[in-house]
């Protein structure tokens, strides 16, 4: 374990995908290829299993509108009605999870941190000696 000291800044943006991304990361790769580090992540599945379940929602909502209007009493169709507001609430949340990635998609996060070493003054480096003596006479690996 090293006693030094970093101060650090992160900053998050949001770039245009295919125009800004791959000039982006072309840039931060020159000027800092000793730290650069590429990761994504892959929402197609995700994106289709909410595909698939909006549209058996949907058709869902179609079959209790259907039993709405077959519906005899006030009892049942108040059943009918709380369904749909529940297949409502799931159909408006699926939609909204799907716009999400559709936007995500769209423009890249990206996020870059900055990390500066922080030079120890005289009493700093007394405090590291001390450290690593008090290191080496009680945590013995």
């Amino acid at each position: 374990m090293h006693c030094t000291t970093y101060f650090n800044r992160e900053y998050k943006l949001n770039v245009l995908y295919p125009y800004l991304v791959t000039n982006f990361f072309n840039l931060v790769q020159y000027l800092f290829s000793e730290y650069f580090k590429l990761s994504g992540q892959d929402l197609t599945a995700q994106y289709l299993d909410f595909e698939i379940r909006l549209e058996n929602a949907e058709k869902a909502r179609a079959r209790y509108l259907e039993l709405l209007e077959k519906a005899e009493n006030v009892e049942s169709a108040l059943l009918v009605e709380k369904e749909l507001e529940r297949l409502n609430g799931t159909i408006d949340m699926l939609i909204g999870q799907m716009n999400r990635m559709n936007h995500l998609t769209t423009y890249a996060t990206i996020t870059v941190r900055i990390s500066e070493r922080v030079k120890p003054g005289p009493l700093g480096y007394l405090g590291m000696g001390l450290y690593h003596a008090f290191k080496w006479l009680f945590v013995r690996n």
